[in-house]
């Protein structure tokens, strides 16, 4: 998380965005994808590896997240009924609220992208 965190600062360092900002939306999104692999991905199976690749440029931060445990299909994730309060599911709904992108390629990896777009033009780092 320490990498993430530094991540987002490397990009608000640019002046494109507000960094506690981005570092707090991005973050959040980060660790409820890594909570969902770890509980979920991983559950009743051996562990396993959790990778992650980032870009920061002055127009996104897009963080890559691989795994190979138990594949889940984020499209397929309903809606909660935020009325009623729920105690668990909010994770998919938390990091689309976080993040403007969230695509997900089923396999041996798993691969969860997350992006967060920002303004100006685009350098890799």
């Amino acid at each position: 998380m320490r990498t993430v965190s530094a991540v987002c600062q490397l990009t608000a360092d640019t002046g494109h965005c507000e960094g506690s900002d981005l570092r707090i939306l991005v973050l959040s999104a980060v660790g409820e994808a890594y909570n969902n692999i770890v509980l979920h991905g991983y559950a009743g199976r051996k562990p396993g590896s959790v990778q992650m690749k980032f870009q920061n440029c002055s127009r996104h931060v897009r963080v890559e997240i691989r795994d190979t445990g138990a594949s889940f299909d984020p499209n397929q994730a309903p809606d909660p009924d935020l009325e009623a309060l729920p105690e668990s599911g909010l994770g998919i709904f938390l990091m689309r609220s976080m993040v403007d992108e969230v695509s997900y390629v089923a396999g041996s990896p798993n691969v969860l992208t997350l992006v967060k777009r920002l303004a100006g033009s685009c350098e890799t780092r």
